[in-house]
């Protein structure tokens, strides 16, 4: 039994290994990175007015503690939320989704809110009222990003024999993503061209209309006299 659980883990430790090898560039970024991110950017608040049973008043609310955590196949988001009005206050703890997608557009990993939910609630006239429901992707509009490979991947400058310098070019051919516990990974495929063979589209500029001269003043017209009084003779 032993011997054949031997085999198994010698099998999949082959298969991890030739799957890695399968990629040219494989690119990690940790959840450890990603809070350090959300820890620089701070605390998340706004208000909202309200009117209730005849009563007006401004509900208060922050999102603090946020993290981002990662395991097989799944991303989620966790904070608190405070929310005051007046007197009285309370305090929840929230969680969603997160959207993880490569960017291929703009090279990078991008990490997004999704239906994460915070329920607003005030107190009229004794009683506990939902007056609104956030909905926190609306208030964390920009994507969490991080580099993709293209940026990792160098261009290269060659000296030919003859002299000549030939300079390639580093493209992302394929990038797929795999969430694990505790990292994203980004494994990535690329093709080296030949930067000379990169079309390059120039920048226009408005046309603008070639300037006119004044035609040069001939004397055609003296000419055109004389030759009519000679056939006139």
């Amino acid at each position: 039994m032993k011997t054949i659980l031997l085999l198994i883990s010698i099998v999949v430790f082959a298969l991890n290994q030739v799957n890695s090898q399968s990629n040219d560039l494989t690119i990690n970024v940790s959840d450890k990175m990603i809070n350090k991110l959300l820890t620089a950017i701070g605390p998340v608040s706004g208000e909202e007015e309200y009117v209730v049973m005849m009563v007006k008043g401004v509900c208060k609310w922050t999102v603090e503690n946020p993290v981002i955590k990662l395991d097989l196949n799944k991303a989620w988001f966790e904070a608190d939320v405070k929310v005051s009005s007046g007197n009285f206050t309370y305090s929840d703890r929230i969680n969603g989704l997160i959207r993880v997608i490569y960017n291929q557009a703009k090279d990078r990993l991008e990490l997004s809110l999704e239906n994460v939910f915070v329920n607003l609630k005030v107190k009229v006239l004794g009683k506990e009222r939902l007056i609104k429901t956030l909905d926190l992707a609306n208030y964390y509009k920009t994507p969490f990003y991080f580099d993709g490979p293209g940026s990792y991947a160098e261009n290269f400058e060659f000296e030919m024999p003859d002299g000549s310098l030939k300079k390639l070019k580093a493209s992302v051919k394929s990038c797929d993503i795999a969430v694990l516990k505790g990292i994203i990974q980004m494994k990535a495929n690329l093709d080296f061209i030949d930067a000379a063979k990169v079309k390059v589209i120039p920048k226009t500029s408005p046309a603008t209309p070639p300037a006119t001269t004044p035609a040069p003043q001939t004397n055609d017209k003296k000419e055109k006299k004389k030759k009519e009084k000679k056939k006139k003779k």
